[in-house]
């Protein structure tokens, strides 16, 4: 569960970032169909950047490398980490998370199908029809007119051969061809599922403003206020329901008024979308999973030097070593895993994990690596609780402190 709180939390962050960098340099801007794609982006980047395996140079985790000025390497005492089954948070209480989270999951399942519900039976009882190689749906059904994929939805009160009728074909006519109705589809599915995101919501509704935005700037010549007002007045402020559909009315009359009349600077937009690149690799960075293309390579020792510290250095060598000895380190670090106990027994009842890492001739850990990996977290624990703890008693030869590769493993078991 830990693991998913985590993915949740970056998918937060990564979208409330992109989000960020639209509202203050793009959300205003003429580039509306960029604008369209970069809101469609932020949704997909946000689920999936957390879930790719950057490479090595991007991780946070620097790979250990040559270590030829290392002096010794030595191997701790396994570390094993035993508790009992059902410690840590109730399975009950996980269950009901679970189970809360798949009910409102459910409910906007059930939304969209009732929208597509909705469509099909205007679609059975309008009036059908060809115009211009356009199917035209008639009723006087609530919410029309609208676009839905390859069908506009028709208002018979509206005169399709007025001036300010053409001209509302014409925008619906634009969502049509501009597959708006797509949009709105994959956002909604996402939305299913991705609906704890409270930034999505946002990057929901401002998508779909967006595509007003296109469709009036389509319909409205010369940026024509009283003609955007007559199209108004003429579609006569239809309900909304319909959540996959490319309607006239929305709540953003003022704003889309706005967009149509003001006289537009792009410059802040192209520099917006010169960001956008920088912006996605620094995000890439810093949200992508450690990439895993070293993690089974031993460290390179210095010729000469194994796993056992040569006899020529044995009897003045002194290893490395937690603060405090042994017992220290075992209490230190199972008061560590002992908070993370349900995550831990997502993986499994048992498993090891090696972690490599250099103590330099101050005691300062650097150049961590996982060398045995039964389970990913806790591998991640142990390495974020070796960088935050204190600095270790560094290895001795002959009486001076020298800097060593010390490999630390630890057990961690679910007795039943």
């Amino acid at each position: 569960m830990w693991d998913t709180i985590v993915y949740l939390l970056k998918v937060i962050f990564i979208s409330a970032i992109l989000y960020g960098h639209y509202l203050l340099i793009m959300r205003n801007s003429a580039g509306h169909t960029w604008n369209r794609f970069y809101l469609l982006g932020i949704f997909f980047a946000s689920i999936l950047i957390p879930l790719v395996q950057a490479p090595a140079f991007f991780s946070a985790v620097n790979p250990l490398h040559d270590v030829s000025d290392a002096v010794l390497i030595s191997e701790g005492t396994e570390t094993s980490i035993t508790t009992e089954a059902g410690a840590g948070t109730s399975p009950a209480y996980r269950a009901a998370v679970v189970y809360g989270y798949l009910a409102v999951c459910l409910f906007f399942l059930v939304s969209l199908l009732m929208s597509f519900y909705r469509v099909a039976k205007l679609w059975r009882t309008g009036q059908k029809a060809t115009v211009n190689n356009i199917s035209i749906v008639s009723s006087t059904g609530k919410g029309t007119p609208f676009s839905f994929f390859s069908f506009i939805f028709w208002n018979k009160h509206i005169d399709m051969e007025s001036d300010t009728g053409r001209k509302i074909l014409l925008h619906e006519m634009t969502h049509m061809r501009q597959l708006h109705s797509l949009d709105r589809l994959l956002v909604n599915l996402v939305m299913i599922v991705a609906w704890i995101n409270p930034v999505f919501w946002l990057v929901r509704r401002e998508l779909f403003i967006i595509h007003e935005f296109i469709a009036d700037a389509a319909s409205v010549e010369n940026h024509d206020a009283d003609a955007f007002a007559r199209m108004l007045l003429t579609a006569a402020f239809p309900v909304q329901y319909h959540n996959v559909t490319s309607h006239f009315f929305t709540s953003s009359i003022k704003r889309r008024l706005t967009m149509l009349t003001q006289q537009q600077k792009t410059r802040f937009g192209y520099i917006g979308r010169l960001l956008t690149l920088p912006l996605a690799l620094l995000i890439f960075a810093a949200f992508s999973t450690a990439g895993k293309s070293n993690t089974r390579q031993e460290p390179v020792l210095p010729e000469g030097i194994g796993s056992i510290v040569p006899a020529s250095l044995a009897q003045d060598t002194v290893i490395a070593s937690f603060p405090g000895g042994k017992r220290a380190w075992v209490h230190y670090i199972k008061g560590i895993v002992d908070q993370h106990l349900d995550t831990l027994g997502d993986y499994g009842i048992s498993g090891t994990i090696v972690v490599a890492f250099t103590v330099d001739e101050n005691g300062s850990l650097s150049e961590f690596k996982t060398t045995k990996d039964d389970i990913p977290f806790l591998s991640e624990l142990v390495t974020k609780a070796l960088k935050e703890g204190p600095k270790w008693v560094p290895a001795t030869v002959e009486g001076k402190n020298v800097k060593s590769i010390f490999k630390q493993p630890v057990t961690f078991r679910i007795d039943e």
